[in-house]
């Protein structure tokens, strides 16, 4: 065997026994969170079929996966958006959800299973070597904010596979920029609110001051 291949081999060796005990750790970690049974998700599969304008379906799903660690991130207006528009896709294990080099059209939400990002590298001979395992509640592929509100289409710099039976959420770039631009209106609707609230205070400290003096 050329030196040159035996040197990548080690190479590539060694990190994979770098991130062993990440992805020993991972799998532990995955193991004692809470998660969904598979009873629970194949209601939600059922829900998502029929719930455009079913306003019982949005509620029994923001219920159900407004625990998610993602979506549990965004206020009740902003879930119940993703879950009317999200699309639901269920993959078998050792399926590849996108890879390394393709355009960034989607994101991801895991529902339930688990997810390994891999990335294949010209320095380790382009094997692939996992560097991140993601499980219930995480997302994956995000979309470059460049390329957000925009017709530009970026390449994935890494590829992700599910190792187990996996149902995510499909969240397309159009709807990201809706989030994120509702979540902004948000903030500065509450920033306003709470600089009138100060502004109020403190006139109410000024006008006790000078009834004092």
């Amino acid at each position: 065997m050329p030196e040159e291949v035996e040197k990548i081999l080690e190479d590539y060796l060694k990190e994979r026994e770098k991130y062993k005990d990440y992805l020993e750790n991972a799998e532990l970690e995955q193991k004692c969170r809470k998660r969904l049974t598979y009873k629970q998700t194949n209601l939600i599969h059922k829900e998502f079929t029929y719930r455009v304008g079913n306003t019982r379906c949005i509620q029994v799903l923001e219920k159900m996966l407004g625990t998610l660690k993602y979506i549990k991130n965004y206020q009740l207006h902003e879930r119940n958006m993703l879950i009317r528009e999200a699309k639901y896709l269920r993959l078998p294990g050792l399926t590849s959800i996108f890879n390394q080099g393709d355009l960034e059209d989607n994101m991801y939400v895991i529902v339930k299973g688990r997810v390994a990002c891999e990335m294949a590298s010209p320095q380790y001979g382009n094997l692939p070597i996992v560097f991140q395992v993601l499980g219930d509640g995480e997302n994956f592929g995000q979309i470059t904010y460049r390329a957000m509100g925009s017709n530009e289409m970026r390449k994935r710099e890494y590829s992700a596979l599910t190792t187990e039976a996996t149902d995510l959420l499909v969240i397309n770039k159009v709807l990201i920029h809706k989030l994120q631009f509702t979540n902004s209106i948000d903030n500065l609707i509450s920033n306003r609110f709470a600089k009138a609230q100060r502004s109020a205070s403190d006139n109410m400290v000024m006008q006790k001051l000078e009834f004092i003096n």
